[in-house]
């Protein structure tokens, strides 16, 4: 596969015209004979073009049928570790972890798919413990004090956030969604939606709602697709809560209720069991605050 034929497959799936792929990178003319192979693109531009679009580098340039291979099998092991994350399933999750190690993708893909399922199988149960110190400060070091975030950094972070307080948190998130806000990628969709519950959920715990206040308006203005109704489900969980906090009206309320049997519904019963536990502690706790 050609690098022309190659960038038009990655823009078409962040569903881009010419003009909005390219930016100030290029004009949209000359960047049309790159797609059609009537034209070469320099280095430079190209690696422009990938960091403009939130494209890692190293994915990209596989672009020989191995490669191509490479990444359908990691988005196909990812999505199944999605999966069996919510489903809180800890078997599913070490299928998967199997999976990786007798897969032949990449040293450095392995790895990075290694760490999350370690950090998934922490969280599922309830044992950040048996994350050494080494370990964590490993993540913390790749995503704080990595300049040029990108899709794998963010997703690990996702899975991390417990191991921050909440001030290191705001400014990570207020960090990713000043680069990633505005991407049409699905997939990086999914994590923003995905860390703004999680950045949410923190505040309602540590009962800081004025900070959640931003974020809210954040996530409101994120759009919705059928690839993303779940995370945008369990985020407006969160949303209403925060609302109810501000304003006791059992719409609120009824609302939360109607969001955690959707959940159900989609067939993440166990998550939406721990969503309405969770719902319930804390309407609790705000009623007494109130």
């Amino acid at each position: 596969m050609n690098i022309g034929t190659l960038l038009k497959k990655y823009r078409i799936r962040q569903n881009k015209s010419m003009k909005e792929w390219v930016g100030n990178v290029m004009t949209p003319s000359q960047y049309s004979k790159v797609e059609r192979g009537m034209s070469q693109i320099t280095t430079e531009r190209l690696l422009e073009l990938l960091d403009r679009n939130g494209i890692v580098a190293s994915e990209f340039f596989s672009n020989n049928e191995a490669g191509e291979n490479n990444y359908n099998l990691e988005q196909q092991l990812r999505y199944r570790l999605v999966n069996a994350y919510y489903h809180n399933s800890e078997a599913e999750i070490n299928q998967v972890k199997y999976m990786i190690e007798k897969s032949k993708l990449p040293d450095d893909t392995k790895q990075n798919l290694s760490m999350i399922v370690k950090v998934c199988l922490a969280d599922v149960n309830n044992d950040f413990d048996s994350l050494n110190s080494t370990e964590k400060a490993q993540i913390k070091k790749e995503i704080f004090e990595d300049e040029d975030l990108d899709k794998h950094d963010i997703e690990l972070y996702c899975n991390t956030m417990g191991f921050y307080d909440l001030d290191d948190n705001i400014f990570m998130v207020n960090r990713i969604f000043d680069k990633f806000g505005t991407n049409t990628d699905v997939e990086i969709q999914e994590i923003i939606l995905s860390i703004l519950f999680n950045l949410l959920t923190i505040c309602i715990e540590e009962n800081r709602y004025d900070d959640a206040l931003p974020f809210v308006r954040m996530a409101e203005k994120l759009p919705v697709h059928y690839q993303n109704l779940c995370q945008h489900l369990v985020l407006n969980l969160d949303i209403c809560m925060i609302k109810y906090y501000y304003d006791p009206k059992s719409d609120y309320l009824n609302e939360c209720e109607c969001l955690i049997k959707a959940v159900a519904y989609s067939g993440l019963v166990e998550y939406s069991d721990e969503l309405k536990k969770f719902y319930l502690k804390y309407v609790r706790k705000s009623n007494t605050n109130n």
